[in-house]
């Protein structure tokens, strides 16, 4: 319960399966890096 409360806190969302959670709050940090700084999105793996 408590991390479903971490991702409701970070996404500002509630999604009923903790997995389709954690892939939506992974999403929305790259997208976060990715407009800070580019390289750093090039650096952690992820290409869109």
């Amino acid at each position: 319960m408590t991390n479903e409360k971490l991702l409701l806190d970070d996404l500002g969302n509630y999604t009923s399966t903790e997995e389709h959670s954690l892939k939506k709050r992974e999403s929305y940090l790259v997208s976060r890096i990715s407009k800070k700084d580019s390289r750093a999105h090039k650096r952690i793996g992820y290409t869109r």
